[in-house]
C-alpha cells in the first residue's frame, strides 16, 4: 500500500527566531513566517511546503535561513519574508542542535543508544561542522560517546552537554576540518 500525502496543518512550534517585527518558526514540518508587529494580531505572511521533518532549529544570519527538519540541515533565501526560498540542504546523519559562528556552522545530535548487560545505556553522537562560504559543504565529521542534547561555542573551542548525565565535555575547533578522533 503506498500512501500520498493530502495535506498538512498545524503543528507545535518548537522553535522561533526574531528579527525585527517577523518571528521564524518552526511549526510542526514547516517554516512559518509572521509579522508580530501588532503585538495583540500576529500576521501570517507565509508557510513554506512540508519539510522533510519536524522543524527543531532555526537560526537567521543577514538574509539567510538556517533550518534543521529532521534529519536535513537546509538554507533558505528570506530577503523576501513573504516567500522563503530553499537555496541549499545537506544530510545530516541524525536530528540534533545546530550553531553558527563565522562563516561556520556547527551541528551534534544523537546517532545510536544501545542497551548494554545490566542496563546500562551507552551512547553515541555526532559532532560536524558545515562552511556556510557559498553552498552548505561538510568539512568534518567526528563521533564521541556521548548524549549530545546541546552546545555553545567559545574562542575555539565547543562544548556540549551529554545528556546521560556525564559532564559538560569540550572539543577544539581551532581547525574546523580536523576535528580528530573523540570516541
Amino acid at each position: 500500500v503506498e500512501l500520498e500525502l493530502v495535506a498538512q496543518y498545524g503543528g507545535g512550534m518548537n522553535t522561533i527566531a526574531l528579527v525585527e517585527s517577523i518571528i521564524y518558526a518552526g511549526q510542526g514540518p514547516r517554516l512559518t513566517v509572521l509579522d508580530v508587529s501588532d503585538h495583540a494580531n500576529p500576521r501570517l505572511i507565509s508557510k513554506t511546503d512540508v519539510l522533510p521533518g519536524l522543524v527543531e532549529n532555526v537560526i537567521i544570519v543577514k538574509d539567510h535561513l538556517y533550518l534543521t527538519a529532521g534529519e536535513t540541515l537546509m538554507k533558505f533565501d528570506v530577503s523576501d519574508t513573504a516567500a522563503p526560498i530553499l537555496v541549499d540542504e545537506l544530510a545530516l546523519p541524525a536530528p540534533g542542535a545546530i550553531i553558527i559562528r563565522d562563516e561556520l556552522l556547527f551541528a551534534a545530535g544523537r546517532i545510536a543508544a544501545t542497551r548494554l548487560v545490566g542496563g546500562e545505556i551507552k551512547y553515541e553522537s555526532y559532532v560536524l561542522t558545515v562552511s556556510l562560504d557559498g553552498g552548505l559543504r561538510l568539512l568534518d565529521m567526528v563521533t564521541v560517546s556521548s548524549d549530545i542534547t546541546a552546545l555553545t561555542i567559545n574562542r575555539n573551542m565547543i562544548y556540549y552537554i551529554d545528556g546521560a548525565g556525564g559532564p559538560v565535555m569540550g572539543l577544539d575547533i581551532t581547525d574546523p576540518t580536523n576535528l580528530g578522533d573523540h570516541s
